[in-house]
């Protein structure tokens, strides 16, 4: 019984990283690498939805992959700005024989956070 209250106080204090709104979609980024299945059920999905409301709740504003692919590929299809950042490239460059070594994956992946966040603000 102490726990589930103390879970329940903990979740009263998580706050939404984004609060819907009827007249604002969220944006989003996808992440792939690979055929884009998954992407391209999320675009038909995107579709449908701003078939039958007038903001649907999401639009996908922006893809975001590691390598060339059909992923990457449906993003020009649909005119969706594609940002590339190569790991393997990355791993090269940081002198690392093996590719597989994840021992740089954070610095990677804030390489790609000032990436995204650098073209945000060049389109606000």
């Amino acid at each position: 019984m102490r726990n589930s209250i103390i879970l329940h106080q903990a979740a009263a204090n998580l706050h939404k990283l984004y609060q819907p709104s009827a007249n604002k979609p969220m944006h989003i980024v996808v992440f792939g690498s690979g055929s884009g299945t998954n992407l391209e059920a999320l675009l038909k999905k995107q579709k449908e939805l701003t078939k039958t409301s007038e903001f649907p709740p999401f639009e996908v504003k922006a893809l975001f992959t590691d390598r060339l692919c059909r992923f990457q590929q449906i993003g020009e299809e649909h005119s969706i700005p594609v940002f590339y950042h190569s790991f393997a490239k990355f791993i090269k460059a940081q002198k690392i024989a093996d590719p597989q070594d994840y021992t740089l994956r954070t610095q990677y992946d804030e390489e790609n956070l000032k990436i995204l966040l650098k073209r945000s603000m060049e389109h606000h």
